[in-house]
Order: structure tokens, then C-alpha cells, then sequence
């Protein structure tokens, strides 16, 4: 089941967070009862009591000894999934990202009850989204005049490809930076509390290859924990806001690859990455998408 997690955010970052989805999931008690007998008796066959040989200790005693709890917990994950898709298929919801449960009423002889909280795919309205591109482009470009003017030797880059993709990057940042400040689409909040905590995971597992702390790394920035999940959640936001945005931008204009596009790209490899691909239809999705993306930079830059 999913947990919940507590991000932080700014009235400012509120107003462009839309509510979760909720739903109520009814489980009868006819299903359930089964299930948590059966875990009963999983459970009671591993403890141990003074008297009773390792698998033979009475239910009832068992509960005693491991409680309800860990029973309902392991009922529980083993009767929602079924009963979430079903509700799925009935309320003919296509939520994104991972449900969070809610417990309401779970007791032992009668239905239990759960508040599902979901997120479902925000509307965007891009307005003139061409304006704002060629206005981004426009700033773009004074601003690269203001830095090669103020520059003191002039000199280029040893590398001129790898300063084409810097400024290509620049190009891209600033009006990636324009579409999200423009428009502004409102996310749903469970999806930003998810995308905060994943990239709280991913410094908290990157600081422990590096043998650091949690309290040490926010001394060195001189932020507090509040600070750091405030940011990550502005940071999270940001980044949904702009993968809404690309996302609904690439169907609007068509620019997803096509099969003969996907098929001709995965022939240009190597036998032996040609054989991943077959046999990962996951990487298949990931290299659609990148051209996806690499559709729509294109498009924006020449605009």
C-alpha cells in the first residue's frame, strides 16, 4: 500500500495545485474474511509460546502475542489491488502515478472502507504558446549579445560543437523557463508530494555513498529541513508543470515519432541492442519519447 508523505509548499505554489482525486473503496467482508484467515494462520505459524510447539500456538493466543495490526496490514495488501482496479474499471478512472489509501473502517466481522486519494491528468491551456516561444527566443538573444559584448578576449570555445549545444541548451532553457512562468498549469498535489519524495530519496542515497549526513549537508547550505523540502517541492512542480506542457505540445503538433521513425532508429544500432530493445518493450517507450522530445526542441528552436 502506498504511503504518505508531508512536502512542503508556498501559498504561491498552492494556488497552481489542483486536489487529489478521492474515491471510497468498499471491500465486503465475505472477501475479506478468507484473506485475513488466512493470514492468521500464516502469521500464528511462526510464533513461538512457552507450552505450544512452533506452528501449533492457537489463533487466538497468537493475535494476542503478534496483534491485530500486522494481520489486518498483510490482509490489507493482499485485497486492495484487485479491489482498486476494480473501482478503476468502474469509476473509469486513469489516475497517474501511485494511489495513497486511506483507512476509514477496517474492522475484524464487517466491510472495511478506505478513501483512495489519486491523481488524474491535468487540462492544459496553452494560449498563445507561440508567442511566448518567440518572445523567450527574443530575450535569448539579446542576452547572448549582452554576455559576447561584455566578454573581455572574445575567444570561442576550442570545442564549437560543444558551445552549439551549450547555447542550444541556453536556447532551450529560456523558453522552457517562459512556458512554465506563462502558463502556469495547475498539478495535481499528490503527484508533487510523490516527485518531491522521490528526489528526497536520491539525495538521501547519494549523500550516504558519499558517508555524509542529512544534518551535515543542511548546515553547509544553511537551510533547514522545512527549507529543503520547500524547495524540492517548487522544484517538483516546475518540472511536472513543463513535462504537462511538452507532453500536451507533442500531440497538439503531432510530433510523436512514428513506428517506421522508432524502427528505423533501433536498426541503426548494434545487433546486440537491437535484441534489448525486442525484448524490453519499456525501452522501446523511453526511446519514443526521447524523439518525442527531440521533435518538439527542434520545432521550438525554429520557431
Amino acid at each position: 500500500m502506498a504511503t504518505t508523505n508531508t512536502t512542503t509548499t508556498t501559498s504561491t505554489e498552492s494556488a497552481m495545485l489542483t486536489p487529489d482525486t478521492t474515491l471510497e473503496l468498499v471491500i465486503p467482508w465475505s472477501t475479506i474474511q478468507p484473506v485475513y484467515e488466512k493470514m492468521s494462520r500464516k502469521v500464528a505459524s511462526r510464533v513461538k509460546l512457552d507450552g505450544f510447539r512452533k506452528g501449533k500456538v492457537p489463533s487466538h493466543l497468537a493475535k494476542q502475542v503478534i496483534g491485530q495490526e500486522q494481520i489486518v496490514e498483510q490482509t490489507l495488501e493482499e485485497v486492495v489491488p484487485p479491489a482498486y482496479i476494480a473501482l478503476l474499471e468502474k469509476e473509469s478512472k486513469r489516475p497517474l502515478g501511485n494511489p495513497e489509501f486511506h483507512p476509514e473502517a477496517i474492522d475484524v466481522g464487517h466491510d472495511w472502507k478506505l478513501h483512495v486519494h489519486i491523481a488524474e491528468k491535468p487540462d492544459i491551456k496553452l494560449g498563445d504558446w507561440k508567442k511566448i516561444v518567440k518572445k523567450a527566443k527574443d530575450q535569448y538573444k539579446k542576452e547572448k549579445t549582452s554576455i559576447e559584448k561584455e566578454s573581455k578576449d572574445g575567444k570561442k570555445s576550442e570545442d564549437p560543437n560543444a558551445e552549439a549545444e551549450k547555447a542550444r541548451s541556453d536556447e532551450l532553457g529560456i523558453i522552457y523557463g517562459a512556458l512554465v512562468t506563462s502558463i502556469r498549469p495547475a498539478i495535481p498535489q499528490l503527484l508533487v508530494k510523490q516527485e518531491a519524495t522521490t528526489q528526497l530519496k536520491q539525495l538521501s542515497e547519494q549523500l550516504e555513498r558519499f558517508s555524509l549526513t542529512f544534518e551535515s549537508f543542511l548546515a553547509s547550505r544553511n537551510m533547514t529541513q522545512e527549507q529543503l523540502q520547500t524547495q524540492m517541492a517548487a522544484e517538483a512542480l516546475s518540472r511536472l508543470q513543463l513535462a504537462f506542457i511538452i507532453d500536451t505540445l507533442i500531440v497538439e503538433l503531432k510530433l510523436q515519432p512514428t513506428a517506421e521513425a522508432v524502427k528505423k532508429e533501433i536498426t541503426a544500432r548494434d545487433k546486440e541492442i537491437q535484441d534489448y530493445y525486442q525484448k524490453n518493450p519499456n525501452a522501446v517507450a523511453a526511446l519514443e519519447n526521447r524523439l518525442a522530445q527531440q521533435n518538439i526542441e527542434t520545432h521550438l528552436l525554429s520557431l
